[in-house]
């Protein structure tokens, strides 16, 4: 599969928290890039 990012990408794991309109969410990021992140989540972004 040929690569479409126009970014490097670094595997990252890190913790992330938000508080929304259920109370405190957490999250890992595992994919960071100057134009975005995967957010790996269950909570309700």
């Amino acid at each position: 599969m040929d690569e479409r990012r126009s970014k490097p990408r670094l595997n990252v794991s890190l913790d992330a928290f938000w508080h929304g309109e259920t109370g405190r969410q957490s999250a890992r990021v595992t994919d960071l890039s100057e134009g975005g992140c995967y957010l790996d989540t269950v909570g309700e972004v």
